[in-house]
Formats: C-alpha cells, sequence, structure tokens
C-alpha cells in the first residue's frame, strides 16, 4: 500500500495484505506518519466470529466500475451485498456521493450550501451502508470550513466537534489529524478559516473470542 501524505513510498503489511474486501466493509486502514504504522479500525460494531473486510477501491463507484476495477486490478469478482443486489437506486446514490467527495474537498464562505452538501453526504454515506467514518470527517470538516467562511463560528464549533468524533474512530485518539480536528473544536477562531484570524492551521480474517465497537483498534502492521 502507498503511504499517505505527500511521499511515494510504500509499505508491505504482511497481515493487513490479507483482510478482505468489502464494498461495504466494516473497517478502514489509516497511516499514522508518527508511528510510521499502517493502522485498522473497526467502522461499526462488529460481532464475535464476523469477518474483517476493508475496501480496495473507492465506494462512490457503480457496481460495473467497482468489477471491473477488482477484476483488473485483484483477479475477482465481488460477491459483497453491495454487488449481489440489482438495486440501480444505489449505483444512482453512489454517483451522487461521488458528486459530494468532490465538492467537499474545497470550501467556500456559503454555510448553508456547506451544511447541505455534508448532511447529504452522511445521509447517503448511510443509505448505502458505508459506515466508513473517514468520509464523515470530510463532509462534517467541510461544513465546519463554510460556517466559519460565513461567519457562524458557534454552529460550525458544532460541526468541528462531530468530525472530531468520527476523527477518533477511523485514525485513533493521538493521531495528528484526531488532535487537529478537536483543536479546531476547542476553538474555531484558531481556524485560518476564521474571518477574523490570521492563524493558520483470500484468507479470511474473522474477529475471535470478543465482539469490537465502532472505532476499536484492530491491530497494526509495521
Amino acid at each position: 500500500i502507498g503511504c499517505s501524505g505527500d511521499s511515494f513510498d510504500g509499505v508491505v503489511c504482511g497481515t493487513i495484505s490479507r483482510i478482505n474486501h468489502s464494498c461495504v466493509p466494516n473497517c478502514e486502514q489509516t497511516w499514522d506518519k508518527a508511528l510510521s504504522e499502517e493502522r485498522i479500525f473497526a467502522s461499526v460494531d462488529i460481532r464475535a466470529g464476523d469477518e474483517l473486510s476493508i475496501s480496495y477501491v473507492p465506494p462512490f463507484l457503480s457496481r460495473a466500475e467497482r468489477s471491473q476495477m477488482l477484476q483488473g486490478s485483484y483477479k475477482f469478482q465481488c460477491a459483497c451485498p453491495a454487488c449481489s443486489s440489482i438495486d440501480g437506486a444505489s449505483d444512482e446514490r453512489r454517483a451522487r456521493l461521488r458528486e459530494l467527495v468532490q465538492e467537499t474537498s474545497t470550501s467556500g464562505p456559503d454555510g448553508v450550501r456547506g451544511t447541505k452538501a455534508a448532511s447529504e453526504m452522511m445521509s447517503l454515506l448511510g443509505q448505502e451502508g458505508l459506515n466508513t467514518q473517514g468520509y464523515r470527517v470530510q463532509a462534517c470538516y467541510h461544513a465546519f470550513q463554510c460556517l466559519l467562511r460565513a461567519g457562524s463560528v458557534e454552529e460550525a464549533r458544532s460541526w468541528g466537534e462531530e468530525a472530531a468524533s468520527h476523527c477518533i474512530l477511523c485514525r485513533g485518539v493521538g493521531h495528528g489529524e484526531t488532535l487537529m480536528m478537536q483543536g479546531f473544536a476547542r476553538d474555531p477562531q484558531s481556524h485560518r478559516a476564521a474571518p477574523s484570524t490570521d492563524v493558520l492551521p483470500t484468507v479470511a480474517f474473522v474477529l475471535g473470542s470478543s465482539a469490537m465497537v465502532a472505532g476499536a483498534y484492530v491491530f497494526l502492521s509495521r
């Protein structure tokens, strides 16, 4: 896997690489730059005995696009619930998610539009059974920035707090991104978007004898 950030470096994670794919995964991975570790977190409550899964492809692709990418890169056809269904509405929802992921990658001074996009994105993730917390962080952080630019500091704080709570679930308590989000939630004016500040800111892995709640740290690999 490639390490996130500006580096072109990659790592081989002998254990994590054996986790199977699902288009509705119950786990997500994150690179901890400070520790030089790839970490896996539960995205949703997982029962004892359930298989752990992550997504090998972006979740907003259509079923046909996911199938083509998985066959081309990994030489298998996915049979997860999302791919086994013939629900055309799912492709429409995921296409809209693609648009919202793009829209929420930047922010403007329109707080109403920002919160509307974030709320719609969160709703579509839920409808698709996508418990990935990372995209929820992106949605909430987008609303936070838009509201700050619009001067709605207290409403922005609420979205910042939500972004931080999702960040804990997918990055961990001590991760740099989590700490940054918590800092912005405590003091929105410290963010550069605030108008009155100059501060820049093929082996199945199965859960063992214990159940796991969302956000639980599964394991890591150096």
